[in-house]
C-alpha cells in the first residue's frame, strides 16, 4: 500500500514538471513558447530534437493507470496528440461499500456473532464470533422409576437438563437394590396323633413369600397293656380288673378287657385264752382270718383297781417370780398303778416394784434412729421386772440445694470436688462414685460455695440439677459421656446459666453449652426453636455422642458459630437450612463442628442440595466438609475459599471456578469422585496446600491461561498429593501432573 502511494506521487511530480516546461516554451536562443522535447536545451546547435514554437497541448481522453481501491489512491493519465506529452493525476480512494448484517445470539451448543458490516469490493468486515455458552445444569431429576420389590431390583433414570435451553444433558440408569423380604416369624405347631402340625415359619408382609411347611399327624402308638379298676378278691368275694391299652403319645385309650379273680378263702390263725387284769380285759381261746375281719374272739372284762390312801408328792416352795405347789395321788393296792392325781398351785409371792429408770439412751441422727429403755427392778430380788425399748425415727437429711442443713452431708454422696487455687470455693471435678439417677449438685461443700463444674465423666445419671452458685461450666460439655442424661435443670436464680429447650445454655440464650444425650429427639428443630433469635454459638461437644440425633435443623437460627466437635460421633444423616446465604453465614471452628462431616446430606427449604453455585459470597472454613449430596460446584468472583471447604464431599464430580483463588488448605481434598475441574481467570491463579490431595479420579483440569501462566502461578508442591495422573488443558497445549 505504501509503495503504491509513493509511485503515484512520483508520476504526479513528473507530470507537473512536463506541463510547466510545455507552457514556458523557447530555447536558449530566445525563442518564446516553444517546447523542447528530448533535450536539455543547453546547446541548440548540437541538439537533434524538434522544436515546435508556441505549442499548446491537445490532450486526449483520460485513461486509468492504477485503479483506486477502498483504502488506496489510484491514478489516471492522458497524452498530447501532437507531442505525446503525458499528463497524470491521482484518483481518490473509493471508500468501503458496506452491507450491514444483524447479529446472531450464541446458544448452549452453537456459537453466534455480533451485528457486523462487510465491504462488497474488499475483504473488510467487522464480523466477531461469539462462543457457544455450554450447558448449565442445576441437579438431576428422577424419571421412569421402577419400584424395587422383595426379590427384584428397581431402577430410575437420573436425568440432568440444561437450565437455559432445557435440553437433556445426561441420563444415567440407577439401580435400586432389592428390598428383601419383610419377614414375620411364627412359632411352629407340633403334629399330634390325629392332627397335622407345621414347622416354625416366616411370612413376608409385602409379598406372598412364606416358608410354611405341614407336618403330618403321627398316628397312635399303642403302649403295653396296664391294669385299671382293680377290685381285689376277698376271702368270700371274687375280684376283677380291666386290661387297658393306650397310645403312649397322646394317652388316648385304644382298648379295654375285663378279667375276674376268684375269692381267696379265709386264712385262719388260732389264739390261746388270756386272763383279765385290773385294767385289761382277757379273752377265751379263738381263731381269726389274717385277710379279713372274720374272728371267733370273745372278751373277758377287766377286773378293776382297788383304790389306796392319798399321798402328797412333788412339793415346790413359791418365790417372788415362781409359783409353788404339790400333787395329791392315789395308787391301786393290787398293781400299784396310779389311779388319780390332783395338782395344787401355790401363788408366787410377787415382786415389789421399784421406780422406772432410763437406760441405753441413743440420740437420733439424720441417717440412724435413736432409742432408750424404760426399766423397773424388784426391790426384793433385784430382778428386772419391766424393760421397754422406745425408738425415735431417724431425722432424715434436710437437703437444701444438694446439702443437708443438719449434718453437712451432700445429697449426691460420692461426687468428687477439688479446692480452687485461692481456697475460696470448690470445683466439681467428676461424678466420682455417685450412682444416683438424679444428682443435685450442692451449692456448698465443706462450708464453701461450689462455683465451677470442670468435668463429670461417665455415669448412668438421668437428671442433673445445677444450683445458682455455679457460675462457670467447662466449655467442652462436661456431661458429654452421660449416655442416659435426659434433664439439665438450672436454678431459676442462676445468673450465668439457664435451661432452654432441654439444653444447657447461657443465661442470655446466646450460647448452647450441652444437650442431654439420653433424649430421644431425632432433630434439633424443637431445641433451636426454643432459643428464638438469640442463639449465637453452639459450644464445643454440645451435641457429641447423641446417638438419637439424625437431623440438624438450622432453619430457625441466624448466623451462629459452631464450636470444636459440636456434633462429634452423632449419627446425623440430614442437615437443613433455609438458603445458601443462610448456610454460608454459619462459622465452623473445626470439621467436627459441621454436622455434615460424617457424610450427611444438605437440604435448603426441604430441597436436597445437589448443586452449589456461589457468587460474590464468602465461603467459610469447613463450609461443606463431608457433605454427601453435592455433585456440582460453581464458584465465581470470590477472592478465596475457606480451608477444607469442600473436603471429603463424596459425590462431587465437577467443579467450575471463575475468578477464584484456591490459596487455602485442603479445599477439595479427598473428593474421591471429582473427575473434572474448570479454572477460569488465570490472572489470579493460585492452588494452596493439599488443595486436591487424594482426589483419586481427578483426570482433567481445563485452564483458560497458557502453560507459562500455569507454571508462574502459586501452586504448592502438596496441592495434588495422592492423585493419579492429571492433564491440565491450557490455551496453548497440555501439561501433565503426576500426583
Amino acid at each position: 500500500m505504501k509503495k503504491s502511494r509513493i509511485l503515484i506521487l512520483i508520476i504526479s511530480i513528473l507530470t507537473i514538471t512536463l506541463l510547466v516546461s510545455c507552457s514556458l516554451g523557447g530555447s536558449s536562443g530566445g525563442g518564446g513558447g516553444s517546447s523542447i522535447i528530448g533535450g536539455s536545451g543547453s546547446d541548440s546547435s548540437d541538439d537533434d530534437s524538434v522544436v515546435i514554437p508556441g505549442h499548446v497541448h491537445s490532450y486526449g481522453a483520460w485513461e486509468t493507470v492504477i485503479a483506486s481501491t477502498c483504502n488506496d489512491f489510484g491514478s489516471r493519465s492522458r497524452t498530447c496528440s501532437e507531442c505525446e506529452n503525458v499528463q497524470t493525476e491521482p484518483l481518490q480512494p473509493l471508500g468501503h461499500n458496506l452491507t450491514s448484517y444483524e447479529g446472531k445470539a450464541a446458544t448452549c451448543t452453537e456459537g453466534g456473532y455480533a451485528a457486523y458490516q462487510t465491504c462488497s469490493r474488499c475483504e473488510y468486515t467487522t464480523y466477531t464470533e461469539i462462543k457457544a455458552k455450554g450447558h448449565k445444569t442445576s441437579g438431576t431429576v428422577k424419571e421412569n422409576s421402577v419400584a424395587a420389590t422383595c426379590e427384584a431390583t428397581g431402577s430410575y433414570e437420573s436425568v440432568a437438563y440444561c437450565v437455559t435451553c432445557k435440553e437433556e444433558v445426561s441420563r444415567n440408569v440407577v439401580t435400586v437394590a432389592t428390598l428383601g423380604h419383610n419377614l414375620t416369624s411364627y412359632a411352629g405347631k407340633t403334629a399330634t396323633c390325629v392332627d397335622d402340625g407345621y414347622k416354625a415359619y416366616k411370612v413376608c408382609s409385602r409379598c406372598s413369600y412364606t416358608t410354611y411347611e405341614v407336618i403330618e399327624a403321627t398316628g397312635h402308638n399303642p403302649g403295653s397293656a396296664v391294669k385299671e379298676n382293680q377290685i381285689a378278691p376277698t376271702c368270700e368275694a371274687t375280684g376283677s380288673f380291666d386290661y387297658v391299652v393306650s397310645c403312649v403319645t397322646c394317652g388316648v385309650e385304644l382298648s379295654r378287657t375285663e378279667e375276674t379273680i376268684e375269692a381267696l378263702g379265709h386264712r385262719l390263725t388260732l389264739y390261746e385264752k388270756k386272763a383279765a387284769t385290773c385294767t385289761l380285759p382277757g379273752y377265751e381261746a379263738y381263731e381269726s382270718c389274717s385277710r379279713c375281719e372274720h374272728t371267733t374272739y370273745e372278751e373277758i372284762p377287766a377286773l378293776g383297781h382297788t383304790i389306796g390312801e392319798i399321798v402328797r408328792e412333788n412339793v415346790v416352795v413359791a418365790t417372788c417370780e415362781t409359783t409353788g405347789g404339790y400333787d395329791e395321788a392315789r395308787y391301786c393296792t393290787e398293781c400299784n398303778v396310779e389311779l388319780a392325781r390332783t395338782s395344787y398351785v401355790l401363788n408366787a409371792l410377787g415382786h415389789k416394784s421399784g421406780s422406772i429408770v432410763i437406760e441405753n439412751e441413743i440420740e437420733a441422727s439424720c441417717v440412724s434412729e435413736g432409742s432408750y429403755d424404760q426399766v423397773q427392778y424388784c426391790t426384793v430380788c433385784d430382778a428386772e421386772l419391766i424393760r421397754k425399748t422406745n425408738y425415735e425415727n431417724a431425722l432424715g437429711h434436710s437437703f437444701s440445694l444438694g446439702m443437708c442443713t443438719r449434718c453437712d452431708d451432700i445429697e449426691a454422696e460420692g461426687l468428687s470436688f477439688i479446692l480452687s487455687d485461692d481456697g475460696t470455693y470448690y470445683i466439681l471435678d467428676s461424678v466420682g462414685s455417685c450412682t444416683l439417677k438424679t444428682i443435685v449438685i450442692p451449692s456448698k461443700y465443706k462450708g464453701l460455695p461450689v462455683k465451677s463444674i470442670n468435668g463429670f465423666g461417665e455415669s448412668n445419671v438421668e437428671n442433673i440439677y445445677i444450683p445458682a452458685s455455679v457460675t462457670y461450666i467447662n466449655q467442652n460439655n462436661p456431661f458429654q459421656n452421660c449416655a442416659y442424661l435426659v434433664g439439665l435443670d438450672v436454678a431459676e436464680d442462676n445468673t450465668a446459666y439457664a435451661t432452654i429447650g432441654s439444653a444447657l445454655a447461657s443465661k442470655d440464650g446466646t450460647i448452647l453449652l450441652a444437650y442431654p444425650r439420653g433424649l430421644a429427639a431425632s432433630s434439633t428443630l424443637d431445641c433451636f426453636t426454643a432459643f428464638g433469635n438469640t442463639l449465637q454459638r453452639i459450644e464445643n461437644y454440645a451435641f457429641a455422642y447423641n446417638t438419637n440425633l439424625e437431623a440438624v435443623d438450622f432453619t430457625t437460627v441466624g448466623a451462629i458459630t459452631l464450636g470444636d466437635s459440636a456434633f462429634y460421633a452423632s449419627p446425623i444423616t440430614s442437615v437443613l437450612s433455609t438458603s445458601l446465604e443462610a448456610w454460608l453465614a454459619l462459622s465452623f471452628e473445626d470439621f467436627t463442628s459441621n454436622p455434615l462431616h460424617n457424610g450427611a446430606e444438605l437440604y435448603f427449604s426441604d430441597a436436597r442440595v445437589t448443586s452449589v453455585t456461589v457468587e460474590n459470597m464468602t465461603i467459610p472454613d469447613y463450609a461443606f466438609y463431608g457433605c454427601s449430596s453435592i455433585q456440582f460446584v460453581t464458584v465465581e468472583d470470590i477472592s478465596s475459599i475457606g480451608n477444607f471447604a469442600f473436603a471429603y464431599c463424596s459425590s462431587i464430580f465437577n467443579v467450575e471456578l471463575e475468578q477464584v483463588k484456591l490459596e487455602n488448605r485442603g479445599i477439595f481434598a479427598n473428593c474421591d469422585k471429582l473427575s473434572r475441574v474448570d479454572i477460569n481467570g488465570s490472572s489470579i491463579h493460585c492452588i494452596g496446600k493439599q488443595c486436591f490431595a487424594d482426589c483419586d479420579v481427578l483426570a482433567n483440569i481445563n485452564f483458560d491461561g497458557t502453560k507459562t501462566t500455569w507454571y508462574s502461578g502459586e501452586i504448592d508442591s502438596s496441592a495434588f498429593n495422592g492423585c493419579n495422573t492429571i492433564t491440565v488443558h491450557c490455551s496453548n497445549g497440555d501439561i501433565t501432573i503426576n500426583g
